[in-house]
Formats: C-alpha cells, sequence, structure tokens
C-alpha cells in the first residue's frame, strides 16, 4: 500500500564462517531472459529510515531501493526455475517478456553469459580445490531453512609417519627397534615449531613448485574473526499481480574485514523477478551479489522487486558467504652440524682402553632438533653396551657444541678407524673418524735338535722363543719339560732343573717386540723308544705358545768278542782249545748273532760246542745263529783243534748279527812244533 509502513517477517542468522558449498560453473550456463511489463525505473537511496528502507509494500508508486550500489560478483547454484507459461497482472493482462533493469543504470537484470563468466571467474577463489566423486553439490533451493549453513566437506586425514622410539637419555646404548604403527594418526602442528614426521604423506598429483608467497599485513596476524548476520525481509501481506520489494540485510559484527562477501537467493515461486538493487547476477530463478569487502561494522542491504503470481505463502531463502584472510610468518633458520672425534692415543696396547673424544656443534644459524650420534665400532675393538652404539642429544642450541669422551676396549691388534656418524632432523648428516693402531705382543717358541738318538749318547737341544708382534712381550717365562726317558745334562743361560717336574726354566724380563732369545739345554736318553721334549712359554697380558719335540731313541748292540787258544805251543799231534768269548757291550740287543771260524792248513777242527748247533765241514767251522744276545749278556763258543803241521797256525773267526752286516774278524795264533 502506498506510503505503508509495516513490520517485515524476517529471518535472523548468524554467519561465522564460509562453509557454503559452491556450484560447479557447469551448472551456471545462462537462459533466455524472461520479460515483464514496463516498469517505472528503480530508484536508488540511502536516505530513507526504517524498515520501508528494507523492505516495502506493495504498489507501483513504491521504486526498489538500496543502500549501496554493488558490483556483480560470485556464482550462484541453480535451482527452482519459474514456472511455464505466462504469467498475469490483474491490471495489465499477460506480461510482456521484456528485460528489466536497474533503476538509473538502463543494463538488463538478466545477465549475458560473458558477464556471468567473469563473475564466475572472480569468485573462483571461494571454491574448494576438490571434491570427493560421491559429494552432492545441493541447490540454493534445496538447502533446509534450518541450516543455513552446511558443514564444510572435509577430506579424510592422511595417514602421518611416527618417529621410532624415542629415547630417554644420553647415555651410549643399542638403538631402539622402530615402534610399530597400528593406525595412522595425523601429528598436530601447534605453530610454534616444526614437525618432527620426516616422512609425510605424499599428496596424490602434487607436483612440487617454488613458492610465490609472502607475509601479509601485521593486521592479518593473529586469529581472525569476522561474523556476519543476515536479515530477510518482506511485507507481511502481498497481492497477486502488484508488485512488492523482498530485502536482504547483512552486516559485519565481527572484529575483522569480511572480504568476498556475496549473498545468494532465488526468486519465490509463484512470483515474476522484475528488478534488484544493486544489479544482481541473475541466472534462471538464482540471484547473486558480490558485496566485495564488508568492514567491520558495515552493514548492507539488497532487494528484488517481484509479481505475485499465484496465492498463498511465498518467499525463498537467502544465503550469505565471505572470506576472511590470515597471514602467519616464520623466521627461517638453517642449522648446521659439525663433528670433530679427536684419539687420546696414536697407539694402545692390547687389552687396554682408547678414549675418543667427540665434540659435536651447530654452527649454523637455527637450532638443530633430533640430534643423534651413531657409531659402528670396527673389529678389534669393544665397547660393554654392544658393537653398535647410539647417543641421543636432541636440540643443539646455534652455536652451541657438546663434547663428550667414549671409552673403548682395544681387542685385536691392527689398524682401527672408528667411524661416527651425527644425524638431525631436515636431513642433516655428518660424518667424521679417528685413527688409531691397537699394538700388542705375540709369543712363538720353537725347538732344533736330533729327532733320532742311541741310548747313552747326549743330545743337545737349542730352544728359540720369538715377539713377532707390535709391542713388547713382558716377564717371558720359558720351561722345557723333559720324558722320563731323558736325563738332564745341564743348560746354559742360568737355566734351572727342577728335579720335581723333571724340567728346565728360564726367565726374561722383557722380549721386544720382533726379537728372538735362543737358550740351549743337553739330555742324555737313558730309555729305548719315542720320547717328547714339552716346551711351553708364557708372559704377561696372557700371551703364551706351546710345541714339542719327538724324539726316537734307539740302543746300539756293541759287540765284543775275543779268542785264545787254552795250549800254546803244541807239538805235532798235540791237542788244544780255541774259546771263543762274544759280549754285548751296548745298550740293545743283538739279534741273530753268528760264529764262523776257519782253521789254518796246519791244525785241523775235531770238535766244537756252544749255545747253538754247528757244523765243522773241511777247514770250516760253522755256529747257527743265536736269535737274540741281550746288552751285558755274554756267549761262549769252543772249538777243539789237532796240530798237524809245524809253525805258527793262525785261527781266523768271524761274528756277523743283524745290524753288523759287515763281519767283524779276529785271529788267534798258535805254534805247532815237532821233535828234529
Amino acid at each position: 500500500m502506498p506510503g505503508d509502513r509495516y513490520a517485515a517477517a524476517a529471518s535472523l542468522l548468524h554467519v561465522s564462517s564460509p562453509d557454503t558449498d559452491p556450484v560447479p560453473a557447469a551448472a551456471l550456463a545462462p537462459e533466455p531472459a524472461p520479460t515483464s511489463p514496463t516498469e517505472p525505473p528503480l530508484a536508488s537511496s540511502s536516505s530513507a529510515p526504517g524498515w520501508p528502507e528494507a523492505a516495502r509494500g506493495q504498489g507501483p508508486e513504491n521504486p526498489l531501493r538500496a543502500k549501496v550500489p554493488l558490483p556483480a560478483a560470485a556464482p550462484f547454484a541453480e535451482k527452482n526455475q519459474p514456472r511455464a507459461g505466462a504469467l498475469k497482472s490483474p491490471s495489465a493482462g499477460p506480461l510482456a517478456h521484456t528485460p528489466l533493469t536497474n533503476s538509473g543504470q538502463g543494463k538488463p537484470i538478466i545477465s549475458s553469459p560473458e558477464e556471468v563468466n567473469a563473475t564466475l571467474s572472480r569468485a573462483r577463489p571461494l571454491m574448494p580445490a576438490a571434491l570427493p566423486a560421491d559429494q552432492h553439490v545441493p541447490s540454493v533451493a534445496s538447502l533446509d531453512p534450518a541450516r543455513r549453513n552446511p558443514a564444510p566437506v572435509r577430506q579424510p586425514a592422511a595417514p602421518f609417519a611416527i618417529d621410532a622410539g624415542t629415547l630417554g637419555s644420553s647415555s651410549l646404548k643399542t638403538p631402539a627397534a622402530p615402534k610399530s604403527i597400528s593406525s595412522p594418526i595425523p601429528e598436530k602442528h601447534s605453530g610454534s615449531g616444526q614437525s618432527r614426521s620426516e616422512s609425510p604423506t605424499p599428496t596424490p598429483g602434487l607436483v612440487s613448485r617454488e613458492g610465490t608467497g609472502r607475509p601479509g599485513e601485521q593486521l592479518f596476524e593473529g586469529t581472525q574473526n569476522p561474523s556476519i548476520t543476515i536479515e530477510k525481509l518482506a511485507p507481511p501481506e502481498i497481492q497477486v499481480g502488484k508488485k512488492c520489494t523482498f530485502a536482504i540485510r547483512v552486516q559485519n559484527i565481527g572484529q575483522r574485514a569480511a572480504q568476498n562477501v556475496i549473498i545468494r537467493d532465488e526468486v519465490p515461486l509463484g512470483t515474476q523477478l522484475l528488478g534488484t538493487a544493486p544489479r544482481a547476477v541473475v541466472h534462471g530463478a538464482n540471484l547473486l551479489w558480490d558485496l566485495g569487502t564488508l568492514s567491520v561494522g558495515e552493514e548492507r542491504t539488497v532487494e528484488m522487486e517481484l509479481i505475485p503470481t499465484e496465492e498463498g505463502e511465498l518467499g525463498s531463502v537467502a544465503m550469505v558467504t565471505f572470506a576472511t584472510q590470515a597471514s602467519a610468518k616464520a623466521r627461517s633458520t638453517r642449522p648446521e652440524l659439525a663433528l670433530q672425534l679427536t684419539c687420546a692415543k696414536p697407539k694402545v696396547l692390547a687389552g687396554a682402553q682408547q678414549q675418543v673424544h667427540i665434540e659435536v656443534s651447530n654452527p649454523g644459524s637455527g637450532d638443530a632438533t633430533g640430534v643423534i650420534l651413531l657409531d659402528t665400532l670396527p673389529a678389534g675393538v669393544s665397547h660393554p653396551a654392544g658393537p653398535a652404539l647410539e647417543l641421543e642429544i636432541d636440540t643443539l642450541p646455534a652455536g652451541q657444541s657438546r663434547a663428550f669422551d667414549l671409552v673403548l676396549g682395544a681387542e685385536q691388534a691392527g689398524p682401527i678407524e672408528n667411524v661416527m656418524t651425527a644425524r638431525a632432523d631436515a636431513n642433516l648428516q655428518v660424518q667424521a673418524s679417528c685413527k688409531f693402531e691397537v699394538i700388542a705382543p705375540q709369543l712363538h717358541v720353537d725347538v732344533k735338535g736330533p729327532e733320532k738318538r742311541f741310548l747313552e749318547r747326549p743330545a743337545t737341544y737349542q730352544v728359540r722363543v720369538e715377539n713377532p708382534g707390535t709391542a713388547p712381550a713382558r716377564e717371558v717365562q720359558l720351561v722345557t719339560h723333559l720324558p722320563k726317558g731323558l736325563q738332564f745334562v745341564k743348560a746354559n743361560n742360568m737355566g734351572e732343573y727342577h728335579a720335581d717336574t723333571h724340567s728346565i726354566h728360564w726367565s726374561l724380563t722383557e722380549l721386544p717386540a720382533n726379537q728372538q732369545g735362543t737358550v740351549e739345554l743337553v739330555a742324555l736318553p737313558v730309555e729305548a723308544g719315542d720320547q717328547s721334549l714339552q716346551i711351553d712359554t708364557r708372559a704377561d697380558q696372557g700371551l703364551e705358545d706351546h710345541t714339542e719335540k719327538r724324539i726316537h731313541v734307539e740302543g746300539l748292540a756293541a759287540l765284543m768278542f775275543e779268542v785264545v787258544d787254552t795250549e800254546d805251543p803244541i807239538e805235532v799231534g798235540g791237542e788244544t782249545y780255541y774259546e771263543i768269548r762274544v759280549t754285548n757291550q751296548g745298550s740293545k740287543s743283538a739279534a741273530n748273532v753268528q760264529v764262523v771260524a776257519r782253521m789254518p792248513a796246519g791244525i785241523r777242527a775235531v770238535s766244537a760246542e756252544g749255545d747253538t748247533g754247528h757244523t765243522i765241514q773241511g777247514e770250516r767251522v760253522e755256529f747257527a745263529p743265536l736269535a737274540r744276545l741281550d746288552p751285558k749278556a755274554v756267549v761262549i763258543y769252543r772249538i777243539g783243534a789237532e796240530g798237524l803241521q809245524p809253525g805258527h797256525q793262525r785261527v781266523r773267526v768271524q761274528i756277523t748279527t743283524d745290524e753288523i752286516q759287515q763281519p767283524i774278524t779276529k785271529e788267534e795264533s798258535t805254534r805247532v812244533y815237532s821233535d828234529q
């Protein structure tokens, strides 16, 4: 009614975040512009106070008015379309489909495709980067009035790598096994530091590029909390065929400016749109006002002029979306690691300890976090914690250093290079090493001398001890154990014979590296058979060596015999006896002792006797071999003879044994005489 003021039916919605789902550009294709009867131009004024300024009654005398003309902006959702068929006005008959214009602008309220696309391009930053394939994009008309701001669509949390087990002290220890991960656990970022995760979950399709962003103004730092209220205003009663005005009022009641403020609405079902103020982007039944930036406390009102075509409750749901800005900046630093290892001594004796001084420093401009020292010990050294060591330092501030001493046990002789690695977050890694030598004495003993010896024949043996190592051997003891078949005779270099152990002892205070010493002993074999010299040497640090010398001792069969005649001289025809006495003076039994006698022409053998049988054949008298003649044993053979011719007659006797293949010969002379 002209000039009437009335209380508008309004709904108030408090908006705190731009979570409304935008509509894809494909849904915003322009449609043919509807026509309407010729209407007076739309007026624009910001001077009228109170409700009539926002929503007025019906009548041709009530032009559309808005507080501030606003530019066209962001996209909107195409939802419910006007009903098909011509709309009729009570006063003018069928409405002609002619473009409606905003007051004073002379532009169609139905936007061209180019204008819609330009608006979409400006509004595109408000759209999410991607939506799940099964996510439905709701239309403006389909939104439940009770749910003005649907919950934003969120991507599922991606798996996040978790560090291995945390070490609780700064002592060397065996590295802990990584903890198992039963489910993805995202790591929270508090904003006060960097994530300790080394393996963030990659974003599918992400291409790494150089950054272009810069810190914003200081006012954008900290919590940004713009807040927008929206109110829809409409007359309490409208009439079919008579123009009416619906209004939407928004206000920034927050503490920060809101950017990209966009109001979306629809032409109510059962009405026909005549105009908008300020000019809206129109697509089908959808309307969009781009208000740009709304400063703190600022209020804006937009209006639509309608002609009702049906009876009943008519209306639509308006919504507002906006964006805000926030900025944060951080000082980027570059931590560094430096590692130095110093060995206390260039050489260390096996069995002793080597101290390795470790200094790790951070010469960079930022704190190094997650600092850890790793050491895998080389062969030849040891540590009580094992061969794989780890020392957790955690945080090493910029410009500071930490020093430690690592004590290693020297185990085996040889060159040692200990390599240590320092690691930290941000892929920092550095290595350092120190070299030293583990030295150690060694002992080696051997003996030289005859391996075969006859009984009761003294044998000389030389015992040598040497140090082929790299350090002096101290308190060297040398002991030679004699078997019972060898009797000690003497030893040089102050060797002491211990009768209770039947051994000879020598002592040496120090035997330098690559030096040797030799001692000598004399022993007498007193038992036949296999004998063995046992030689042992020992020194400090548990050094020892052992060797033995096997000796085969044999007895010596030493036969002695003599031949004597019992009667000398004898006359022709007289008799005498030749006695042959065989003695084994050696230390070994003589085997197969055989005696053979040859008689001269002037004497004839007539009889024989002994321990074995005999034969007499002409001048030859042969006794059967005696199987064994023990040492010191004596055997006697006798031959009876008759003188045949005067003169000196010589009897020749020969003895052989298994050991004596060349006969031993002796002669006995007998004078045979006769009367003249």
